[in-house]
């Protein structure tokens, strides 16, 4: 499994964002996996998000965060 930090330029500033590409270089499927809202404590380093992420990358998913 390989994490990418990605950067997404935006009309309001630039959006931080983790790419995790699985063990197999061809995955059939993606997701994107969002976290809750800063204002009330989100982060891309969620709990739930980053297991979430880890369990669908270890179904052989791209998943975007």
């Amino acid at each position: 499994m390989q994490i990418q930090a990605q950067e997404i330029p935006g009309p309001a500033g630039r959006l931080e964002a983790l790419l995790t590409v699985p063990a197999l270089r061809n995955p059939s499927r993606a997701a994107v996996v969002c976290h809750p809202h800063p204002l009330f404590g989100g982060t891309l380093h969620n709990k739930v998000v980053f297991h979430v992420t880890r369990a669908l990358a270890g179904l052989g998913w791209a998943v975007l965060r």
